[in-house]
């Protein structure tokens, strides 16, 4: 299980590792930007999982690739 809790700073965490998302984002903040997350978030999980399939190793710097997907798919939701 990994959780994306989005706040002033978004937090991405599956209970072992965190990583934190603290991209600026607009001062206005408009409706629907869960759903621009996890439809960002689909194919990003997808390809970390995949790639994770094809090495020993699942993370990157430590941290596991589906972390580093819910890190990218929040910085583009804030970034919207």
């Amino acid at each position: 299980v990994t959780i994306i809790a989005k706040g002033a700073v978004d937090v991405i965490t599956d209970g072992t590792a965190t990583i934190r998302c603290g991209e600026p984002g607009g001062s206005k903040r408009c409706g629907g930007l869960g759903d621009l997350l996890s439809g960002g978030l689909a194919p990003l999980w997808a390809h970390a999982l995949r790639a994770g399939r094809d090495d020993d190793d699942d993370t990157i710097d430590g941290l596991p690739r589906k972390l580093w997907a819910g890190y990218a798919a929040s910085c583009a939701a804030r970034r919207a």
